[in-house]
């Protein structure tokens, strides 16, 4: 299991992760393509898609944790993909909640390093942002890779979607199709 406990008290601001950027806001009518074979994650603050097969976890592990689900290979797990669902003050900015995760997971992983971090665009997001890491898992001593993204509304809830893998089953290309199919759909018209 790749381990994500430094989340916990950490994401008291920050939730679903999402690739974003300073774009519009609001609920969104962009269509975002879903590919043949997978399952939309549905949250109250938007959506992420993700192959069939990747197996649900039972038991949230952080704060706001409303899916996670495990990847395996040869029946061991060596990835996983986290939902995170939050909120923070309308008008913040994606990076700033995602300075906060950051943050927190230093503790459990002080070897956490960032290769990328960057604004981005997603349907209906205010604004939105990712960020990439490698770390040495807390358990296991394996290295390891994140993908992050952040997708704030414009009432302040925010997805984020994190994606962990041990270095050598990290699969760029298709994390990035993950990421690509995220959305936010609050508008904040029923907060």
């Amino acid at each position: 299991m790749i381990p994500l406990r430094g989340l916990g008290g950490a994401l008291l601001a920050v939730s679903l992760f999402l690739l974003a950027a300073c774009s519009g806001g609001g609920e969104s009518d962009e269509a975002v393509e879903v590919p043949e074979g997978w399952v939309v994650v549905e949250t109250e603050v938007g959506s992420v898609a993700r192959p069939e097969q990747w197996r649900p976890q039972d038991a949230p592990q952080a704060e706001g944790q409303v899916e996670s689900f495990a990847i395996e290979e040869e029946g061991e797990v060596v990835a996983q993909m986290d939902v995170l669902v939050s909120s923070i003050t309308p008008g913040t900015k994606a990076d700033t909640v995602d300075a906060a995760v950051q943050g927190a997971r230093m503790p459990s992983f002080p070897q956490l390093e960032h290769s990328r971090r960057e604004f981005t665009e997603v349907p209906g997001a205010a604004s939105a942002f990712v960020t990439e890491s490698t770390y040495v898992t807390a358990d296991t001593g394996k290295d390891a890779r994140s993908l992050d993204q952040v997708a704030v509304g414009e009432d302040g809830r925010y997805l984020l979607v994190r994606l962990t893998a041990l270095a050598d089953a990290y699969d760029e290309e298709l994390f990035a199709r993950v990421m690509d199919t995220v959305r936010v759909t609050a508008d904040g018209a029923d907060s």
